[in-house]
């Protein structure tokens, strides 16, 4: 891959990743990012642990209709649920890397394990979506053991795509088991209050844009298609104007 220009060191970054010029002249350590090889693998991780997701009662729109003739279209909307915002995401990353060619595999701990090794066929849209459609949040393993215990079997580089709405430090280890598996993280954070969670996820994207990791915050009502195109600046060699509206797994 090609440098696509300075970061601040991490710890855990590899030595010869430095930019030793550019750390002189700002007197401090930097080093060199570089752009996404697009063989590279993108991995989703969908969190499916239980005691982590919400969800609130959801309110439909009694508005009156305008005429008899010309009847008003409902607005269809997602339940106000983490589980089912975290699923429509993941399927509309997996259709999207997958139309860009990348291998993209998928992980995730319910009571049942899964992993979908990486591929980049239409038929692994189709087997995603279809595990997409049964996950439930029952898992008693968390984001971080999920990450543990998987990571280890990921190619260097790779980009690993974490969907979760937990407000707990586990996360802040995950990412820092990502990196020290010379691993790409992304965060995709379902701000949990908003779907009658805890408060906390402020805090938590406060101590990951220490760790200089991208983050994507979504929140109830939130139109996803808008919002995960603001990670397109993480894929510097793709063009994330190419997002569509997300994929129903149904």
């Amino acid at each position: 891959p090609h440098a696509a220009g300075v970061r601040d060191y991490i710890h855990g970054d590899a030595m010869k990743r430095i930019h030793w010029r550019t750390s002189i002249r700002r007197d401090k350590l930097m080093v060199k990012e570089f752009e996404q090889d697009p063989q590279a693998e993108v991995w989703i991780y969908l969190d499916s642990q239980k005691d982590v997701h919400y969800q609130k009662e959801q309110v439909f729109d009694e508005s009156p209709m305008q005429t008899v003739l010309f009847v008003r279209r409902p607005k269809i909307k997602l339940p106000p649920s983490t589980l089912e915002y975290s699923v429509s995401i993941a399927a509309s990353l997996a259709h999207y890397f997958i139309r860009q060619r990348r291998a993209v595999g998928y992980a995730s701990a319910g009571q049942t394990y899964t992993i979908l090794p990486a591929d980049r066929s239409e038929r692994q849209e189709a087997k995603i979506l279809e595990t997409l459609a049964f996950v439930q949040a029952n898992g008693e393993l968390s984001i971080a053991g999920l990450v543990s215990t998987q990571a280890m079997q990921l190619p260097k580089r790779s980009t690993v795509i974490l969907i979760t709405p937990t407000v707990r430090t586990e996360l802040l280890q995950a990412v820092d088991d990502l990196l020290l598996r010379s691993l790409y993280p992304i965060i995709v954070l379902l701000d949990a209050q908003t779907f009658g969670g805890p408060t906390g996820t402020d805090k938590i994207i406060n101590s990951l844009r220490e760790k200089h990791v991208p983050i994507c915050n979504i929140a109830c009502d939130d139109d996803l298609a808008t919002a995960l195109s603001n990670l397109r600046s993480t894929f510097k060699t793709q063009d994330f104007r190419s997002w569509q509206t997300p994929v129903s797994s149904a």
